[in-house]
């Protein structure tokens, strides 16, 4: 059931009485800021570029399963020099070269995701231009050569980086998501940080301007004996205290200023009005309903998946080099060399090879049998951590809309007290002017009203952090009931 709560007073926090200069100054409202955060400011710029990253991480994934090509070659290489050769008989001479040599090879490597080898293919064309002693020039060319290796037949990394590439594009989706959430957040706090402080001068103003007004009446009754010389000095102190905290409070509200302007990305000398985001919207959250769409949206439910996978394939891999491994290289192609361009691809000669290594572990001391106990030990401390990691996850969402749930009550009664309290403080200055109650009387009931029209702003607060708080829990708008989305790339595959 929803409850919708306008609250329509326009109190002096609001009123001609905060600044003089009113008309210079840009109003803004929360809805207006958190869009401007989400769009200019620094976290919401470092959460777009994180995101960019991990997507360019799964685009680079997704382009290695397909071909490399690439070509590659000297041209021109040249040599001249004395080297030493040895000859058949066994004996070194010294012999003067003075030649040119030119290559180019192209390459195309192929990952093989079902077994996780290898395929290549290469072609390749060479030259050998002597100039001294005499003069020759020598072709030779491999038209083809095939070729497949694979290090491991019993482990495949390819297999496991499809399963969990995919994860961290999803979570680097939904982490963008948590993240201009919580910028979101961030904007509330800005913003009610900047309120409270300009709330707290236009308080200052008013007691500054009441303790002066009632000084003046203090001293005309004083004057005429209706009033002791205590309350005379009373009303002198209290607004000299009410000038002390004017000063302290204009200090605090430039800090402020500077950090809003700064997070907003605005100019140091922008005049900034805030108005009270009292316009609330209070309705029920079903937990079940929260818990749901925080298991169906959340990155950490897909980061528990991958953290458990990585684990996983560790143990897997840990298990496969303790094991005895084989090594498979095979190629076949062709070559041939000659004089003549054209005849180095005539009449090729056949080349194959292909090799089977093996390695088979016979004493290592415990080892490797070491290393496969401390992948499962590792594997079972994932699983520990993760299943503690999400009863803490679920017990905050609990907490969260166990608080938003009563917040109704809390705001509808901080409300109430701040009209009684503001009511009583009209009446306690009436009555202290026509002399029934003391000066002390009449204090307590001002410092009460400023209490609670600070309470009552905090509570605001509250209402509006509690809201982006889950939001930002359950990736859910329970608004619009819809999952919340952000586009960060014009690539539709990532939206």
């Amino acid at each position: 059931m929803k409850y919708l709560i306008r609250v329509s007073f326009v109190f002096f926090i609001q009123g001609a009485m905060f600044s003089p200069n009113l008309k210079a100054q840009q109003s803004y409202g929360l809805g207006e800021l958190i869009e401007r955060a989400k769009q200019l400011s620094l976290p919401s710029k470092t959460a777009r570029n994180t995101a960019l990253s991990g997507y360019w991480d799964f685009v680079s994934y997704r382009a290695s399963l397909y071909p490399n090509i690439s070509l590659s070659g000297t041209v021109p290489g040249y040599q001249r020099s004395i080297s030493k050769v040895t000859l058949p008989n066994g004996s070194d001479v010294f012999v003067a070269s003075n030649q040119a040599y030119n290559n180019v090879n192209l390459n195309i490597n192929q990952n093989v995701g079902l077994t996780g080898g290898q395929l290549s293919m290469y072609s390749s064309l060479s030259r050998i231009d002597v100039f001294s002693p005499g003069k020759s020039r020598q072709y030779s060319t491999v038209p083809f050569s095939i070729s497949y290796s694979q290090n491991s037949l019993f482990y495949n990394a390819f297999k496991w980086q499809k399963q969990i590439a995919p994860m961290q594009l999803e979570e680097t989706k939904k982490t963008y998501i948590e993240d201009m959430e919580g910028v979101a957040i961030s904007t509330v706090d800005m913003y009610f940080r900047y309120l409270s402080a300009q709330s707290q001068i236009n308080i200052d103003l008013q007691n500054l301007r009441n303790a002066d007004t009632l000084l003046k009446i203090t001293q005309t009754k004083y004057n005429i004996g209706t009033r002791d010389k205590n309350d005379l000095l009373q009303a002198r102190l209290n607004l000299l205290n009410a000038k002390n905290n004017y000063a302290q409070d204009i200090v605090a509200r430039e800090q402020a200023h500077q950090s809003f302007v700064q997070f907003f990305r605005m100019n140091i000398t922008d005049s900034v009005f805030l108005s009270i985001p009292d316009s609330v919207n209070l309705f029920e959250i079903d937990l079940k309903k929260a818990l749901s769409e925080a298991e169906k949206n959340r990155q950490k439910v897909v980061e528990f998946r991958r953290r458990r996978l990585l684990a996983e394939q560790n143990l897997r891999k840990t298990i496969s080099d303790a094991a005895p491994t084989l090594n498979v290289s095979a190629n076949l192609g062709a070559s041939q060399t000659s004089e003549q361009l054209l005849q180095s691809y005539a009449s090729l000669q056949q080349q194959q090879s292909f090799w089977l290594q093996i390695n088979i572990p016979l004493i290592d001391w415990g080892v490797n049998r070491s290393r496969v106990k401390k992948a499962r030990a590792d594997l079972e401390l994932a699983k520990s951590s993760i299943e503690q990691e999400k009863e803490a996850f679920e017990q905050e969402i609990i907490f969260q809309i166990m608080q938003w749930n009563a917040l109704k009550d809390q705001l509808t009664i901080s409300r109430q007290t701040m009209d009684i309290g503001m009511e009583r403080y009209d009446i306690a200055k009436q009555r202290y002017i026509l002399g029934s109650i003391n000066f002390t009387e009449f204090n307590e009931a001002q410092q009460q009203k400023d209490g609670l029209i600070n309470t009552y702003i905090n509570s605001l607060r509250t209402y509006w952090n509690a809201y982006y708080q889950i939001r930002r829990l359950t990736l859910y708008d329970f608004i619009q009931q819809s999952p919340i989305h952000y586009e960060v790339s014009a690539d539709s595959s990532f939206n």
